[in-house]
């Protein structure tokens, strides 16, 4: 199953499930059977699993459609209760929330958060700090932070103690980014042997994960430049300078475009969410959790930029 299912779709499976017939779910919801069945088919495409079968001119639930409806139904539901509480949580939501959170996070991820927040729990204050992702954890862990936003690059996991609770919220796609200078269709990371290269700092686990890379494409780069500061990588490579790795999130939000080369297989990096494990009941973090994940789930897939 893919990371998304449109939730229209699921309504509409559940309705099915409720009513019987296309007809009833028609009549109900205001479509026409032919639409309602052509946003079934649309959802099994989603699921990559048949949900119905023709019964005449009806459409009826297979066993996995069965399945899926109940759950979809039981999630409804627990939304539905999370909804009529929302008011009351809005009235407990008081006092300091203390965030830690990356550059790439805080440019473009942060004030889309900071809006809802205001609008949600007015009376909540957000102090929000500029960490180095690789000390995330130790920082949550210290009782520097309620809540932190980090980052695992491929094949550098981070082995975390027990006292955090660590949940990926989003994958993120890298890119390998060529300047103008170097930039010919199909260059791919074997030919970035002879091209200067910006990298994180080799002590960083972003940096340790490029030279990685190159090492295992087969040569050992030419890294002319070291910095944590990914606009400064893309700026470089802008003009001509570099070339570098950079996260869909970035590449997303800056307003000049890179020629990119192939990287492959593929990399994604991990935004994870990192917080005290006696914070799970805590309603502000529950709160900036789900805006978190919301505000996430509208970027483009993984690799699909706009």
């Amino acid at each position: 199953m893919g990371s998304r299912v449109n939730l229209q779709r699921l309504e509409l499976l559940v309705e099915l499930q409720g009513k019987g017939t296309l007809g009833a779910v028609a009549d109900s919801l205001g479509y026409t059977p032919s639409a309602i069945s052509q946003q079934l088919h649309r959802l099994e495409t989603e699921i990559g699993i048949p949900l119905t079968r023709k019964a005449g001119r009806n459409l009826l639930l297979t066993k996995e459609g069965e399945i899926l409806a109940a759950a979809a139904q039981s999630a409804f539901s627990t939304l539905d209760e999370a909804v009529s509480q929302l008011p009351q949580i809005r009235e407990q939501l008081t006092g300091t929330l203390r965030v830690g959170i990356f550059q790439t996070a805080a440019l473009f991820l942060l004030p889309e958060i900071v809006g809802e927040l205001t609008r949600r729990a007015p009376k909540l204050r957000l102090a929000v700090t500029e960490i180095d992702p690789d000390s995330a954890t130790r920082q949550v862990c210290s009782g520097q932070f309620d809540l932190a936003l980090g980052e695992e690059y491929p094949g550098y996991p981070e082995v975390r103690p027990k006292e955090v609770r660590v949940e990926t919220v989003a994958a993120d796609r890298m890119h390998l980014c060529i300047p103008d200078t170097y930039w010919r269709p199909g260059i791919t990371i074997n030919d970035v042997a002879n091209i200067p290269l910006v990298l994180e700092p080799p002590a960083n686990r972003a940096g340790q994960w490029g030279l990685s890379v190159c090492h295992a494409a087969g040569f050992a780069p030419e890294v002319r430049y070291s910095s944590p500061d990914l606009l400064f990588h893309a700026k470089l490579t802008q003009k001509g300078l570099a070339a570098c790795f950079l996260p869909s999130l970035l590449l997303e939000n800056i307003s000049f475009s890179l020629h990119r080369g192939v990287l492959y297989p593929f990399h994604d990096r991990k935004i994870v969410l990192i917080t005290p494990s006696h914070a799970l009941a805590s309603a502000s973090v529950a709160v900036f959790s789900s805006l978190l994940k919301a505000i996430l789930a509208k970027r483009p897939a993984a690799g699909s930029l706009r």
